[in-house]
């Protein structure tokens, strides 16, 4: 990633959200700046679905990408800095010793039932 850039990716999870949760908090691990673009009940937790996260190391325009989103009629949010974090909560950063993914997600759920 060159200086400036920025690292989009998406992600489908679904309540109680752990692995976009995880995601996040990874993102935060890495660059200065994070992004969580989706619909307000993906972020609230009451539904699954799309989430577009965004990292760099250089401010993310959170107002741009919302007057986007409104150009198009769309409904989703954008949360940055404490909001964001707030999102990751204590999700924990996503590592080799917790890869592949599905399988992590897969053994922490056996874990808590």
């Amino acid at each position: 990633l060159r200086p400036g850039g920025a690292y989009v990716l998406n992600v489908i999870d679904r309540p109680p959200l752990r692995f976009a949760r995880a995601e996040v908090a990874t993102l935060q691990r890495v660059f200065e700046h994070v992004a969580v673009i989706a619909p307000p009940a993906l972020l609230d937790g009451e539904q699954g679905g799309n989430f577009v996260l965004v990292g760099s190391d250089t401010s993310i325009d959170a107002e741009a990408i919302t007057a986007a989103i409104r150009a198009r009629l769309g409904e989703e949010r954008v949360v940055t800095g404490e909001a964001a974090s707030a999102f990751a909560g204590d999700a924990p950063v996503l590592t080799d010793d917790r890869a592949p993914v599905d399988q992590w997600l897969a053994r922490s759920r056996r874990s808590r039932a």
